[in-house]
């Protein structure tokens, strides 16, 4: 995997990649706009895999701490492309914002270990659908439906209205000169 050249090469990829993601949100719509679950269901929500599907590809902007357009990578390089430094304080706003994501939904599991809807996705993601992680897979095969649900209905949410939001503030701020730079380094 290539990085950016420079700082706004990455907050444009950044945006780019959200138009692309939106694209790709329109192809899997999702049956329910607000959670519908019964209470103990063994049988998931009828939106399931679109919502998995989408998780997949929010991952890199949400989980993926080594991807490119992860948004605290994303969040530095905005940073780095401020006209005026003292609006770093307005970034770090959206750091703040990003450290909540997904975290309202807590189940605690084994022994007393509280897991988060992100830590959930994790699992879910890695334990099969895009990677055969042994231990994650059968974390996923004792939890209930609900759980997973629950966690998908969070972190999809939360991580799509999170980085649209941050996308137009990054478009905004790159057509009044506050974040500005080149494609190319040097």
């Amino acid at each position: 995997m290539s990085s950016p050249p420079t700082d706004f090469a990455r907050i444009e990829l950044f945006c780019e990649l959200v138009d692309e993601y939106d694209d790709l949100a329109d192809a899997f719509p999702m049956a329910e706009p607000s959670l519908q679950l019964v209470p103990f269901s063994h049988a998931p929500a009828p939106d399931r895999w679109a919502r998995v599907v989408r998780a997949m590809a929010l991952r890199k902007f949400a989980i993926g701490k080594r991807d490119e357009v992860y948004v605290p990578k994303v969040l530095d390089s905005a940073t780095n492309c401020l006209t005026d430094p003292t609006l770093a304080a307005n970034v770090d706003s959206y750091r703040d914002g990003f450290r909540g994501l997904g975290l309202a939904i807590r189940t605690v599991e084994g022994e007393g270990v509280e897991t988060t809807a992100p830590e959930i996705i994790e699992d879910l993601i890695y334990g099969g659908l895009l990677h055969g992680d042994y231990d994650r897979h059968e974390r996923m095969k004792v939890r209930p439906n609900m759980t997973h649900d629950l966690s998908l209905w969070q972190f999809t949410g939360d991580v799509e209205h999170f980085i649209r939001e941050l996308r137009g503030t990054i478009r905004r701020s790159i057509e009044q000169g506050i974040l500005t730079g080149s494609r190319i380094a040097g």
